[in-house]
């Protein structure tokens, strides 16, 4: 008799047009998303796919790559970039958890070659036909003349060519994880 009248409750809820949470559903599945960066956060991403956006949760084993399929990080992802992104997907959330794997799009490992225009403790600014890149030296960048002989970077001056080996942006101007700066000039 008690279950007859927890069935009816249910029935009579169904029939108002209410629904008890435990037994709403959700349509999530492991899928991919490919969109554009509309904003960046700690372990999140906005992705903006069609008309929709989403929102992306990364963690601490999330898997980046760049264009190349070259590892890549989580600081080469900027607003702006046209990413893939692997995950549970909620269609109807808007979200894409526990995101496995992101592939930026963006971002390729290769070089730039240009025109120094700024020269500031540990960057560069290249421009490189219209576009001018911001160059991120570490403290593993090696820095050659034009005979590939090792030089000291500051010797670097506005107005030296130069070649630069790292993951490039070319939607942020940046690169980063720079191994090889070479000035020609020298």
């Amino acid at each position: 008799m008690k279950y007859m009248r927890i069935m009816a409750a249910v029935l009579v809820l169904g029939g108002l047009g209410l629904s008890m949470p435990a037994l709403a559903t959700t349509k999530t599945k492991t899928g991919i998303i490919s969109g554009n960066v509309t904003g960046t956060g700690t372990y999140q991403l906005m992705i903006k796919v069609g008309k929709k956006s989403y929102t992306v949760t990364t963690t601490a084993t999330t898997k980046y790559w760049d264009g190349n399929a070259k590892a890549s990080t989580t600081a080469t992802v900027m607003t702006g970039d046209h990413v893939w992104v692997w995950g549970v997907k909620d269609a109807t959330a808007l979200t894409l958890s526990a995101a496995t794997k992101v592939k930026d799009l963006s971002v390729s490992t290769g070089t730039i070659n240009g025109k120094v225009t700024s020269v500031a403790t540990d960057q560069l600014m290249v421009k490189v036909g219209k576009k001018t890149y911001t160059v991120t030296e570490t403290s593993t960048t090696k820095f050659v003349n034009k005979k590939n002989k090792t030089m000291v970077g500051t010797t670097i001056k506005v107005g030296d060519k130069v070649w630069v080996w790292g993951q490039k942006n070319t939607v942020g101007l940046t690169v980063v994880s720079v191994t090889k700066v070479k000035d020609t000039s020298r």
